[in-house]
Parts: structure tokens; C-alpha cells; sequence
């Protein structure tokens, strides 16, 4: 078994633990609407919670009995995407290694959609808008699980200092 695999075969509990809580929080998002349209009352936590983090215009999200989801469908699409990286990562421990340039690319489509939208064409549907985030949410949970098994593997320590070169400014000769 090589190094990485058996770090991630030792952080299998924190990446467990890791892929209940994205899950809970991407179901918080349906649940949310849900509690609402039966007058419950964690329905206004719920939304409060992910205020911080999404416009929540009921316009761009998703309807879920009768009542606008917590989150607009592209966040949605993130999270979900999130939630399914380490869902599948605690199934392939070891297996699955990110590349800086898989997040490049799954996060042009959502770049594209947001800068047409900037020049003014038609904005996309809500489902597309989140099928579009799914895989800039599917990358960045790779890398959120190269997080996770790094900080169960090593634990939480002071920051390394990293060693650079001083900055020299030159000035122009006049």
C-alpha cells in the first residue's frame, strides 16, 4: 500500500465524518423549504444559516414544496457536488487525485454562464444553472478531501514558514 493510500485509509473516520456533515448540508438546503411550507420552526434558522453565503433570490433557486429552496440552484449544484466527492472519496480512499487543472475546468462553464449573464444573455434555467456547478463542486471536494486526509494525517500544527526571497526594488535611473 503506498504512503497516500494508507493516509487515506487512516483518515477513513474524519473523511466519513467529513461527507455526513457536507451531506446534512446540502440536504439542510431542501430541508429548509420544506420546514417552511409545513410551518415549522427551523425553517427560519435554516435560511438564516446560508444567508451568509448566497443571495437566496427565490427567483434563481429551485422551488421544493411549494417554497424556494435555502440556496440558488448554482450553490445547490456546488454543494451537491461537494457532498459526492467525499461520499465517493470514503469509498476509494487513495484512489482519487485532484489536478489543479480539472478545478480550472469545471469551473469555466459556471465562469461562462456568469459572464454571459454579465453581457446580457438570457440567464439559464435553474436546473441547468445547477447541473453547470456540479462539477466545479465535484473538483473542489477533491480537494477539500486532500484537506481533510492531510489534517487527520498530521493533525492541526502551526503554520510552516514558508522561505522567500527579500523583494528588491530597483530605482529608475533618471
Amino acid at each position: 500500500m503506498s504512503e497516500r493510500a494508507a493516509r487515506s485509509t487512516s483518515a477513513r473516520p474524519v473523511l466519513i465524518a467529513a461527507a455526513l456533515l457536507a451531506a446534512l448540508f446540502a440536504a439542510c438546503t431542501f430541508l429548509a423549504p420544506l420546514a417552511a411550507s409545513l410551518d415549522l420552526p427551523g425553517a427560519g434558522p435554516l435560511y438564516a444559516l446560508y444567508s451568509p453565503l448566497c443571495h437566496q433570490n427565490p427567483a434563481r433557486s429551485l422551488t421544493v414544496a411549494s417554497a424556494p429552496q435555502a440556496v440558488c440552484a448554482r450553490c445547490c449544484g456546488l454543494y451537491l457536488g461537494v457532498s459526492a466527492a467525499l461520499i465517493v472519496a470514503t469509498l476509494f480512499a487513495g484512489r482519487l487525485r485532484p489536478r489543479r487543472w480539472w478545478l480550472v475546468a469545471a469551473a469555466l462553464p459556471v465562469l461562462a454562464d456568469v459572464a454571459l449573464n454579465l453581457a446580457g444573455a438570457p440567464a439559464l434555467a435553474n436546473v441547468p444553472r445547477l447541473i453547470v456547478a456540479l462539477p466545479a463542486g465535484w473538483v473542489a471536494g477533491l480537494f477539500l478531501v486532500e484537506g481533510v486526509v492531510d489534517v487527520a494525517a498530521h493533525g492541526l500544527g502551526p503554520a510552516k514558514r514558508i522561505e522567500t526571497a527579500p523583494l528588491v526594488l530597483e530605482e529608475a535611473d533618471g
